[in-house]
């Protein structure tokens, strides 16, 4: 049943499809037009076949042991490539709320010149104090690469949400 996960968004989209090919053409069954009965069945049943879907999927993933898990290639046609990473190297993974209000120079200029954990706290305040008010939420994930003393990552996600009312 988990080889058929693809077909969850499937249906309601098809179903969604149907009535609007029959809503252009104005497609007549029988000589009569569709009335709201067929329609709401259409729609319906496209929803209704999802969810069964898709409680089947969920009921098959309970009886996946902790241990194990479940992969699916979906897009195979589509090729990230790899990224080579070298002792000393940074990731950083944020929202808009962080690359929005600083400039790349200052982002990589905090990460290389302070501790990790130091650089995004710099980073996530001055972010929030140049964006004001309009300041909505700011989350970011960093990892440096290396061997011993040199390697870190933060532990989880940080984030910073301000509420201004």
């Amino acid at each position: 049943m988990l080889n058929y996960i693809w077909l969850v968004p499937l249906f309601p989209l098809a179903g969604s499809a149907l009535l609007g090919i029959m809503g252009l053409l104005h497609i007549r069954l029988a000589g009569v037009k569709p009335g709201k009965g067929l329609v709401s069945l259409i729609a319906l049943t496209s929803v209704f076949l999802s969810m069964i879907l898709a409680a089947a999927v969920v009921w098959e993933l309970f009886a996946v042991r902790h241990e194990e898990s479940f992969t699916m290639d979906l897009f195979t046609w589509l090729r990230a490539g790899s990224l080579p990473l070298a002792d000393g190297d940074e990731l950083l993974l944020c929202s808009d709320g962080l690359w929005s209000p600083l400039e790349d120079q200052e982002i990589a200029a905090a990460m290389s010149q302070a501790p990790l954990q130091a650089a995004l706290d710099q980073l996530m305040t001055e972010a929030i104090y140049r964006d004001g008010a309009s300041a909505d939420n700011t989350t970011v994930v960093a990892a440096r690469i290396g061997n011993g003393e040199q390697a870190h990552s933060t532990d989880m996600p940080m984030c910073m949400v301000l509420d201004y009312r």
